[in-house]
């Protein structure tokens, strides 16, 4: 996993690539299929995305973490105003850190599932079949 300014960088400051060379290498883009931000956060920057940022999904814990909850839906918003598919998930508990874990069942334990799910929705997972 990339560092969360790194991972936005990608995203919003990716080589297109050109597609007018004899490089192979060189025609190809490095914009990444999608991104996953979790506690979005960062120096102050310019985050304006593009209209081609590749789709995104951003969590945070809310008023447990007002200031990544903050940049959180900030970046959300200017990805909206591009244009851009993003899924946004603000929980109201969950504090800071704490890796993938149940979290004492309170419902930030479970932002992996709509990660999962919203997966499905582009495509990059296999849905399981309910029988």
């Amino acid at each position: 996993m990339l560092p969360v300014v790194v991972a936005v960088q990608l995203l919003i400051r990716f080589d297109r690539g050109k597609p007018d060379t004899g490089d192979p290498i060189e025609r190809q883009s490095c914009r990444p299929d999608f991104v996953g931000l979790v506690y979005a956060g960062w120096a102050p920057m310019d985050i304006t995305a593009p209209k081609d940022a590749a789709p995104a999904f951003l969590t945070s814990a809310g008023s447990d973490d007002q200031f990544h909850a903050r940049e959180t839906v900030d970046f959300f918003n200017s990805l909206f105003k591009a244009g851009v598919q993003a899924d946004l998930h603000i929980y109201a508990h969950g504090g800071h850190g704490g890796a993938i874990n149940l979290r004492k069942g309170i419902p930030f334990g479970t932002w992996h599932l709509r990660f999962q799910d919203w997966m499905g929705d582009l495509g990059l997972l296999k849905r399981a079949v309910a029988e």
